[in-house]
């Protein structure tokens, strides 16, 4: 077989982009997300390239839906069939469709279908209209969605409607693998109590986790698994093959209050766990019949669903829901801070700390800068004092009347009820404590031992730079005396010379004392010879004799005195 001959799969049909079909310029979508699954292909030519694949026994063939098959790991793409090949046997369609009352008659589309951190963008439009009411068609079209989806193990994808979501909805996957499947995202307009039903019993959310501030995460451990994100209304799901849920609006008393608290000292003194407890007690219900949803700043506010009890009809809901306004109008009920607002069911219940429930008086259950226009309950007593101010209203006589809240549900002593919950968050506070100033003495003794490290590393270098310069020290005095042992041998030996010499010169003149020397001349012309020698030594006359040999002059000799004429 030639592998252009293989498939050939058809986009849908633009003319079905009218408003009697598919709706108009969006042609019914189906065809794109269609799955061909091949298992244990067996080939009569081995030499041709499809029987060369990776994997020639098992593949997969799809449509060419640019908005899915190019983020396809292993697809390959091929002209001739306008689809693509690929090796992939997380591959599966997802089906899910609306199961209202007006299932048939109600657009919910387009749908989006996004798989998170990638660009994949599957753009879904229902059934067509195969309903003819003579020459009109029915305006019938089931919102069924089928959708092309890669199932790999981790994998979430996002449904986003472009209308609102139905109340009821049915999901189904459908594959020839066995091990695959995904989690669901859906994100709704409004707050409302969902469940996931399968098999006919509402499978629980997640349990609540306090360090997630949030029900804990979806982790693909089971078909059904799921929870709900309060602030963002978005409902998370887990679903694998062969597994049917189904997503159904559930009864319960939808309550968000919200407290004079912070989220931090909201969890210092128990979190969701203390909360249900307190809310529990005071209305006379288990506490599994409460269920928080979320918990988020502003001061502090909390979303919590109330249902009922299995077995339980609805009137019991309604009962509760009466007995949770009556107990906030009485000043019985106990959350652990003062109440600043609450909604029940969409429904304002207190506001700015004023009850403003219907059939109640407005009574100021909990005093605050802004709401001094609060009217207060009437008793006997006459003279209205505004919690702890000294402020009189500008009522009638009769109409005065004073107002005490109970507000002492703030000290630490009314917290619990419970004697035991007491105890435990007293061992608790006590073990932070030990543990606390464990770690400090341990960062001090780390931080000591360091300091004296780091000395006595700061001595040793001292101490080696010291002797250092104390050897260079020595070695340059050294050699400044060896330099002037050298200059004092020069200077020794010239003044050793020159003395020799100067006393060579000295003997000299000794010689030819004119007074002394003259002496043995007595009796003779002393004074013209010692003149004539005077003259002669001193070079100041040449005067010579008229006959007789010339005298030696002393300009004439060469002296040359050494040690032995000296001596």
């Amino acid at each position: 077989m030639k592998i252009d001959a293989l498939a050939f799969l058809k986009d849908p049909n633009p003319n079905w982009g009218n408003s009697k079909d598919c709706g108009k310029g969006f042609p019914c979508t189906a065809p794109k997300n269609v799955l061909y699954s091949f298992m244990n292909t067996a080939w009569t030519n081995t030499n041709t390239a499809l029987a060369n694949q990776p994997s020639p026994a098992n593949f997969q063939v799809i449509h060419n839906n640019t908005g899915f098959a190019p983020y396809i790991p292993t697809c390959v793409g091929y002209t001739a069939w306008n689809g693509y090949m690929c090796h992939r046997p997380t591959l599966t369609v997802l089906k899910f469709e609306n199961r209202d009352a007006d299932w048939m008659d109600r657009a919910i589309q387009p749908i989006n279908i996004t798989l998170a951190g990638t660009y994949m963008l599957n753009v879904l439009n229902a059934q067509m209209d195969h309903v003819w009411d003579g020459f009109y068609t029915g305006q019938l079209r089931q919102t069924r969605f089928p959708a092309i989806i890669d199932a790999e193990a981790g994998s979430v994808y996002d449904i986003v409607y472009t209308g609102t979501p139905p109340l009821k909805q049915f999901f189904r996957l459908e594959t020839l693998g066995t091990a695959v499947g995904l989690t669901v995202r859906i994100a709704y307009p409004s707050a409302m109590s969902r469940a996931i039903v399968k098999n006919g019993e509402v499978v629980e959310m997640n349990a609540w986790s306090d360090m997630y501030q949030n029900y804990g995460p979806v982790r693909q451990d089971f078909c059904g698994e799921n929870r709900y994100t309060a602030v963002d209304n978005v409902l998370e799901f887990y679903i694998s093959t062969g597994c049917e849920l189904q997503i159904e609006e559930r009864d319960a008393i939808q309550t968000k209050v919200r407290m004079e608290w912070t989220i931090k000292d909201f969890y210092a003194k128990g979190g969701t766990t203390t909360f249900v407890d307190r809310l529990a007690a005071s209305l006379g219900i288990h506490a599994s019949s409460i269920k928080i949803v979320g918990v988020y700043e502003g001061s502090l506010i909390v979303d919590y669903f109330i249902y009922q009890a299995a077995g339980a009809d609805t009137q019991t809901l309604v009962q509760i829901q009466e007995q949770q306004v009556a107990q906030l109008a009485s000043g019985q009920i106990d959350l652990g801070a003062p109440i600043l607002d609450m909604e029940q069911n969409q429904e304002t219940i207190v506001n700015d700390g004023i009850l403003q429930a219907a059939g109640y008086d407005n009574i100021i259950i909990t005093p605050t800068a802004t709401n001094n226009g609060g009217v207060s309950t009437r008793v006997e007593k006459p003279g209205y004092v505004h919690v702890d101010t000294t402020q009189v209203m500008n009522l009638e006589p009769e109409d005065r009347v004073e107002f005490k809240p109970d507000i002492s549900i703030v000290s630490e002593d009314k917290y619990s009820k419970n004697p035991d919950i007491d105890e435990q968050e007293s061992t608790a506070e006590r073990s932070i404590v030990l543990v606390a100033v464990i770690i400090f003495v341990l960062i001090a003794f780390g931080v000591g031992i360091r300091y004296v490290i780091n000395w006595a590393r700061k001595q040793t270098i001292d101490e080696a730079v010291i002797q250092k310069i104390k050897e260079q020290k020595i070695e340059e005095n050294e050699t400044q005396m060896k330099n002037l042992e050298t200059e004092d041998n020069v200077i020794n030996s010239v003044v050793y010379n020159s003395q020799h010499k100067m006393l060579g010169i000295k003997q000299y003149e000794t010689q030819y004392d004119p007074t002394g020397d003259m002496a043995i001349f007595q009796g003779k012309d002393i004074e013209g010879l010692e003149m004539k020698v005077n003259q002669a030594d001193t070079g100041t006359t040449k005067m010579r004799p008229a006959s007789g040999p010339s005298p030696i002059l002393a300009e004439d000799r060469q002296i040359e005195i050494t040690e032995d004429s000296e001596q």
